[in-house]
């Protein structure tokens, strides 16, 4: 007697290559919205209070009125410290919108990187100075790229913040 067993593997290319010939329209990103400015934000909950200033001045005064206030950049510790080390802040303040946080500039004999800044933007930034970098500054680079590429997967480092 002659067994003969089938193996089918499915993945999920095979699944979306049946629609491959279907032509899905283009989406416009929404006028309105390329123009969008940031506004601060408090949200209150019944356990956390959220606040989300665009200023520096706005996130000194927030942390002068709440000086045990948890600041958050990226946000990919909280689960971490709360999950595993039992940690709960009532009061969090996030810096993602205040403009000097989140800006990188290449200096004549080194570089200012905001706290703000997604590790995926400092590499961005890093591989687009490259090209215009002395040799030294060029070693340098390519260890910073190095080191960041060991830092959680690709989704980790288009959130997770150099602060």
């Amino acid at each position: 007697m002659k067994i003969s067993i089938l193996i089918i593997i499915s993945t999920t290319e095979d699944k979306l290559l049946k629609y491959d010939d279907i032509k899905c329209p283009a989406l416009e990103f929404p006028p309105s919205l390329l123009h969008h400015k940031a506004q601060s934000i408090h949200i209150k909950g019944k356990s956390v209070e959220w606040y989300r200033p665009v200023t520096l001045v706005e996130l000194v005064s927030l942390k002068n009125q709440h000086p045990t206030a948890k600041i958050v950049s990226g946000n990919t510790m909280m689960q971490i410290d709360r999950k595993f080390k039992n940690k709960n802040y009532p009061i969090l303040i996030g810096v993602s919108h205040i403009q000097e946080l989140n800006t990188m500039k290449k200096l004549e004999n080194g570089m200012i990187i905001g706290a703000g800044i997604t590790i995926a933007k400092v590499k961005e930034y890093l591989k687009l100075w490259l090209k215009t970098l002395s040799t030294h500054q060029i070693s340098t680079c390519h260890a910073l790229l190095n080191q960041l590429n060991s830092f959680g997967s690709e989704q980790i480092r288009n959130v997770a913040t150099i602060g």
